[in-house]
Formats: C-alpha cells, structure tokens, sequence
C-alpha cells in the first residue's frame, strides 16, 4: 500500500534548521508588530521579544534533561546537548517574558499579543519536524501515514529493534503527528479570532490558546512515539509523564483563566497609559544575551545562535541611536555623520609628491572679484524677564553681495590678503513682526597664512537686523598644514558669505594634498545673536573652495542644524593663471 508522505531528503537536518529559524521569524514579527500597532517602545518590545525568544530556547532544551545531565551540569562539565520539548519551549517563553516585564517594569498588556504568534509559530516548527524525522507518531495502516529513507534516525531506531530489515528502501508506516499538530495549531488561531470579544482580563486570549493546545497534545500523545521523548514518554497508570504534566498545567490554567476573568473583568485590552523606557535596564537586561550566547555556544544549535544573533543585532542600532542623541546635541545630530565621513575621506587622502604641488607662480600680487548669495532659515528664541521661552520663531534669512581682495605671495609658504565685500542682509521669514530686519552692511578683512598657521582680522561696520549702525569684529585663525590638514576658528568671517549661520565657526579643513588649490572645511557653528546667551543655536557647516580653470574659484556652502542654509560664491582672478605645478614653475626659471 503507498502511503500519502514518503520523505527521503537527505536535507532533513538543513530543513528542520531552516523551519525552526521561520518559525521564530514568523511568530517573533506578528508579536512585534501585534505590540507596535499598540505603540509601545520599539526598543523596549523588541528586547521582550529577544527574552522570550531566549528562554523559549532554553525550556525547550532543559525540560528534556534526564538525570544524568542534570549531574553533567551541575558539576561544571559544561552543558550537555539534549533533546528539545514545544512545551518546554513554551514554558521557558513564558518565564521569559514575564522576567523581561518585571525588570523594565513594563505595566502595558503582555502576553495577549502571543495569541496568534505562538500557535502560528508552532504550526510552522511542525513543518520543520516532519522533514526532519522527529517527533513521528506509532504506526499505523492509515493512508496517510509517513514514511522515512533509510537516511533518517527514526529508519536507524526501527532496524535496531528488529521492526523491519537494513535492506528496507523505507521505515514502517507512521501517523504523521506532525501535521496533526500544525492543522490544530491554525484551528487554534480560529478559536481565538472566534472568541476574541469574550475574554475581557489581560492574558486571557493566551491562555485561552495554552488551553486548546494543552488539551489537543494531551490526546495527540497517544499517538505519538515515546522514544524519543526519553522520561516524558514513560507511563504511569497508562499515561505518559508528559501527559501528567499537560493535566497538570492545564488545571492551573483553568484556575488562573476563570479567577482572571470573575475578579478582574474590568481590566481591558485597551490600556491608555504609557511605558517609560528605562535605558539603563534595557542596558543590562540587553547585554545578557551576548552573555548567554558566549557562555552556551557549544549548547546550542547552529540555528538557534543565528535566531538570537538576529535580534540582538535587530536590537543594537536602536541602542547605539540612543546613546547617540544622549551625547550629541539636538542640533548636530544630523551634521555629526557628516563630520565623521569628511575626517575619514580627510585623513585617507593620498597626498600627491611634493614636487607635482600646486603653488602660485612668482606673480606676488594679483587682485580678485567675488559675488555671493545665501538663503536659509534657523530657529530664534525669544524670552521674558525671568528667563522663560516665550516663542520660538523660524527664521528665513538671504544675503547678497560682492567684493574685491587684493593678493601678495612673496613666497609660496605665505600669502597676504586683504578684501572688502559690500552685502545686504535680510529677513524673509513668512511672519513678520517687530524682529524682522533688512540692513546693508561693509565688511574690511586682512588674512595672512604661512605653512603651518594663519589668521584673519577685521571688522563689519552697518545696520545690524534692524538696530542703529554699529561695528562687529572678524577674527579667525587656523593652525595645522593647509594642504594637508588644519583646525580653524571663526568668529563672524564668514558672515557676508553665509549669512546668520557663518557667524561663529570651529571646524577641520584640508587642502587634500595641494598648495594654494582647493579646500575643503566641516565643522561645527554657532548662529549669532545667542552666542553670548544659553539658547544659543548649534549646527553644522560644510565649505569649500574649489579652483576651476586656474581663474576661477567656486565657493559653495551648506548649514545644517534643525533648519538648513546655504550659499554660493564665485571668486574671479584677475591677471594671468597663478596657479600651475611647482616641478612646471622650475622647468620654466
């Protein structure tokens, strides 16, 4: 007679591995998204999840310890490798996730949102079990019995026992408990999407779903072959031991099921206060499973260490973003990365020979054109007498201007400039009101840099943001190699250029191994107007000066912070090319 599932893959180890993955995948997910939708804590969830997960691996190896291991364990001889129990499984995600609420103290409803996951997890384990030879049923005629190659343990166990022949092609004929066990686990999440307005306590869903499955593995036992359960499948009065303990739990479910629902009926599903996340028990709690996968490696199947490896990877983004914003301040946030990139493409740049530098020819003064424009926004603090924010107004700001510099290189490690720029400064913002401002201002600029330092002195003389003319300071120095890498400060030298973001500046530069060529700079700024005041505004710059065509030199720029900024500046050398290779300039001498 051929019966309905003849199973011969010689895959079976890699099949059970990979159902057993999905089904932690699967189930993990519907429980993660069933608390999700619920909006708790993404990070505090996913850590539950991670903790159930863990101690579902855990009762599922220890329930199946016979005596022996207990010994080999308990004497420090390591943990012995067993085999695995769903109930066990079960139990150990309970503990797990009741241990994981207890220390985040986390109040909001629990294990309802295992109602579905777990019996859908458990129907997709079933599968893993079928196509890896485990968990089989006694024998049977049935036609739709299971049969195994002669490449599976339970074909190896038959033959020991003398049940059927080593020339056999196939083992006897089995009732297949594996897929009775998956078709009652989806029969279970239609029980409880049918009885879901019944169960008015917390947890009553789950432990409705326990029950059922409780109650159908106590009957399917029957037809289940004890061998390979090893002590949970000797009987007493004709029962097996695994079946006591499924009377057992189900009788203390029974009591908790109907004290839940008589004496706290009350209690709903939708639960309107919120968790406060607790970093540093989260933290702890976290670093135990690294812990745990060092200590056991050896317990554990591979499978298993890759399931907890995923969500503890899952999980470590979300903390390294936590630490993130606890250090870094709100306003370079989104600038700090960028720093990070710009400093690793600056340090790992390959500085071109000294000899082949770019350097000015021994042209020792020249004169240059520059226009520029900005556009941006920043947010603006207002206060009362005491001290107290009384609004917080988002600023649209332009400028526009032009100037003219004049340069002098007496050798090709010093450069002389002095510049003025002419610039209107204006408020845009959709609101206006008594802060609002358009002014013109003139700026008057001396910069001197050798090889190793530099500076800048100046001042700023015009109508400031609506108030009466006054005269601002412009300093800035810079320390370091240009061409290679330098540290510079600024304090309002950027202003006519960039607008209210240039106004203080602390940052990096590189001349990315060329003298006198183009550079590049990224650093931190301060927005003026709150520089001397606690609600100052923090953000980021990126600049650069990017010679094209010996002549020309492009000045682009860009803020970011909680608003963005931007400018565009074009600077025009007058005369011949200055700027050409150092081995050229001897050639030509």
């Amino acid at each position: 007679m051929k019966h309905l599932f003849i199973i011969t893959t010689t895959e079976h180890s890699f099949l059970y591995g990979l159902f057993y993955l999905a089904a932690f995948l699967i189930s993990a997910g519907i429980f993660i998204f069933a608390g999700l939708r619920k909006k708790y804590p993404v990070s505090t969830w996913l850590l539950i999840t991670l903790f159930g997960v863990l101690f579902f691996i855990i009762g599922n190896k220890l329930v199946t310890m016979n005596a022996a291991s207990w010994q080999q364990l308990l004497k420090g001889n390591g943990l012995p490798e067993t085999g695995r129990s769903v109930l066990g499984g079960i139990l150990g995600l309970i503990a797990g996730l009741l241990i994981a609420k207890h220390w985040l103290k986390f109040d909001l409803p629990l294990l309802d949102n295992l109602a579905y996951a777990l019996p859908i997890g458990l129907a997709i384990t079933r599968l893993g079990c079928l196509f890896g030879g485990c968990c089989y049923g006694i024998t049977t005629t049935l036609p739709w019995a299971v049969q195994y190659g002669n490449n599976f343990k339970v074909f190896q166990i038959q033959t020991a026992n003398m049940q059927i022949p080593d020339t056999s092609a196939l083992s006897l004929p089995m009732h297949p408990t594996q897929i009775y066990d998956l078709l009652f686990c989806l029969i279970i999440c239609l029980l409880v999407y049918l009885t879901r307005k019944t169960w008015k306590a917390s947890g009553s869903r789950f432990l409705f779903a326990i029950l059922c499955y409780a109650g159908f593995r106590f009957v399917n036992e029957f037809f289940r072959e004890s061998v390979m359960t090893g002590q949970l499948g000797e009987t007493f009065l004709g029962i097996k031991f695994v079946q006591w303990m499924i009377l057992a739990a189900t009788s203390i479910i029974v009591i908790i099921l109907v004290y839940r629902e008589t004496r706290l009926r009350s209690e709903s599903f939708q639960v309107e206060k919120k968790h406060q996340v607790n970093f540093n028990r989260e933290l702890l709690l976290f670093l135990s499973v690294p812990l745990f996968l060092t200590l056991a490696d050896n317990w554990l199947a591979p499978f298993e260490v890759l399931t907890l490896t995923f969500f503890t990877v899952l999980l470590l983004p979300l903390y390294f973003y936590h630490i993130y914003c606890q250090t870094i301040p709100p306003q370079l946030r989104r600038i700090f990365p960028l720093l990070l990139i710009f400093s690793l493409l600056t340090m790992s740049q390959v500085n071109v020979d000294k000899k082949e530098k770019l350097s000015a020819k021994e042209y020792k003064g020249w004169f240059s054109i520059n226009t520029f424009g900005s556009v941006g926004s920043y947010p603006e603090k207002h206060f009362d007498c005491d001290g107290n924010v009384t609004e917080i107004l988002k600023r649209n700001y332009s400028t526009l201007g032009a100037g003219i510099s004049y340069h002098y290189k007496p050798t090709e490690n010093r450069h002389l400039t002095i510049s003025t720029n002419v610039y209107s400064n204006s408020d845009r913002s959709n609101e206006p009101n008594e802060f609002s401002y358009q002014s013109t201002a003139m700026n008057i600029m001396t910069s001197y840099s050798t090889l190793y330092a530099g500076g800048t002195l100046g001042f700023s003389f015009g109508a400031w943001e609506g108030e009466t003319n006054g005269i601002i300071p412009a300093i800035g120095v810079w320390v370091g190699q240009k061409d290679d890498f330098f540290v510079e400060a600024n304090l309002m030298t950027n202003y006519h250029l960039m607008g209210p973001p240039g106004g203080f500046q602390f940052g990096i530069g590189s001349g990315f191994g060329q003298v006198d060529h183009s550079v590049g700079r990224a650093g931190i700024s301060y927005i003026p107007g709150f520089l001397w005041d606690r609600s100052y505004v923090l953000g980021g710059y990126f600049e650069a000066d990017i010679l094209l065509k010996d002549k020309f030199s492009l000045k682009p720029s860009l803020f970011v912070g909680r608003e963005f900024g931007g400018s565009i500046g074009l600077q025009m050398h007058l005369g011949k090319d200055r700027w050409t290779s150092k081995a050229e300039s001897h050639v030509e001498q």
